[in-house]
């Protein structure tokens, strides 16, 4: 079949769903999602809020990264989306939502820095808005006050990125 010649865009602006569009105009906000057990009672209420932020939001650069990361770790984060910052389908979310159970422990402050690690690739060297989805405090970090308002702080000041937090039953 044919394909459909690749959108270029001016300096400043870039291809967001097939069209050009000045940079800072597209809101950048990554979820980072707890999905620690002890998000199990959460689970659907957290994938519908996703679900519905993204379907209602399709002119936003919508991305997931959850934590713990899955291995054999409970407190491993890589600091790589599930879902990258883009145009995105609700679809995209609900698939990923289906396929993992919350499980291991709460590394918040391993997450925020694996965030503010990879910031500029993530976001694109945009300013952008961090959004926590979580249950409960760290369960990995010695010290997580401290560390939590260090990344915070780093992300804000070295980045431009807001970030947020939405408690689900905080424990």
């Amino acid at each position: 079949g044919w394909a459909a010649p690749a959108e270029t865009c001016d300096a400043g602006y870039v291809c967001f769903d097939g069209h050009c569009t000045y940079g800072p105009c597209v809101p950048r906000v990554l979820l980072l999602l707890d999905r620690s057990g002890s998000m199990v009672l959460n689970w659907a209420p957290v994938r519908a809020s996703v679900q519905r932020l993204v379907e209602e939001n399709p002119h936003a650069a919508i991305g997931m990264l959850p934590f713990p990361d899955g291995t054999e770790d409970d407190c491993a984060v890589t600091g790589t989306p599930a879902v990258p910052l883009g145009a995105h389908d609700a679809l995209d979310f609900a698939s990923w939502f289906w396929g993992v159970q919350p499980w291991g422990y709460t590394p918040l402050a391993g997450a925020l820095w694996a965030v503010e690690a990879s910031a500029e690739a993530l976001f694109e060297g945009e300013a952008g808005a961090l959004i926590v989805l979580s249950d409960g405090m760290d369960t990995c970090h010695s010290a997580p006050y401290l560390a939590l308002e260090a990344a915070t702080k780093a992300l804000r000041d070295e980045h431009e990125i807001r970030t947020y937090v939405i408690g689900y039953a905080f424990q």
